[in-house]
């Protein structure tokens, strides 16, 4: 029986400056993990905004349905997408570009093609963090 992949999974967050104390934790946690030779604690990649205005600021929601719409149809090129969606191919190619800056979003390099490289997109607001 072929053994499944765990799903891939990314953390996407709000932290202050003043609570960047937490993410340098969060490293040497890991460090010390893969030291020991200890799996590390999912989900291991993370992506933090300073506010929550930031936040929504880069995940409009034109932005969350391009990463629906790669994810449910597969890998397809800037062309292919914009006409699936019926936008301008320049503000999907904008948007793809900040995907990509955030790391939600990659480019193939055999084909050159788009795709969202997770199975979730796990998002965390600590409320209290916020105020």
């Amino acid at each position: 029986m072929a053994k499944q992949a765990k799903p891939r999974r990314i953390l996407i967050g709000v932290r202050s400056w003043a609570d960047m104390d937490k993410t340098k934790q969060e490293f040497v946690e890991a460090w010390t993990r893969a030291e020991k030779g200890l799996a590390p604690i999912e989900p291991i990649h993370r992506q933090y905004f300073e506010t929550v205005e930031l936040l929504w600021k880069r995940l409009t929601p034109q932005r969350i349905n391009l990463i629906r719409v790669l994810r449910k149809e597969g890998p397809m090129s800037m062309r292919k997408l914009a006409a699936h969606t019926k936008r301008d191919y320049k503000n999907v190619h904008t948007d793809i570009q900040e995907l990509i800056r955030l790391s939600l979003v990659k480019k193939r390099r055999k084909d050159n093609l788009f795709e969202v490289p997770w199975d979730s997109i796990e998002m965390q607001i600590n409320l209290a963090e916020c105020a």
